[in-house]
């Protein structure tokens, strides 16, 4: 980008425009960077305080701009668009957790090597893993 040259006009602009408007509207406005406007702003003694209201006021447009800066859009839900667990899913993940509960005791009861790495007792309980305790050896 080529230097920006600044003239009275400009900085009157610059303060009328500042306390109302986002510093990216106002460098796209007056065809130049937003850091050239944030540093002509310092130089003139404007303050983020006087912008606060304006963040305030637009906080979702910037925070919708910051999240999809590369052009992606959030995906629009479907119409036949369902929670993801249902009473029915909620049966059949159970079901199907059972039916591999069952697989393991039998394979521990044939002695078969473990599928999963779910353990299983023979009295058909299944084992929670424990974290392993540190054991502070002091010597």
């Amino acid at each position: 980008m080529k230097p920006y040259t600044w003239t009275e006009e400009h900085d009157r602009q610059l303060r009328d425009m500042y306390p109302y408007m986002l510093n990216k509207d106002i460098a796209e406005r007056m065809g130049c960077s937003v850091n050239t406007i944030m540093r002509k702003a310092k130089a003139l003694g404007l303050k983020f305080s006087d912008k606060r209201e304006v963040y305030h006021d637009q906080r979702s447009r910037i925070l919708t701009d910051a999240a999809f800066r590369d052009g992606r859009r959030p995906p629009e839900k479907k119409k036949d668009w369902k929670p993801k667990w249902t009473p029915e899913s909620r049966a059949k993940l159970s079901n199907t957790r059972r039916l591999m509960y069952q697989r393991e005791r039998r394979r521990l009861l044939y002695n078969l090597p473990p599928l999963t790495n779910i353990r299983v007792n023979l009295d058909g309980r299944v084992e929670r893993k424990r974290r392993k305790q540190k054991q502070n050896n002091k010597s």
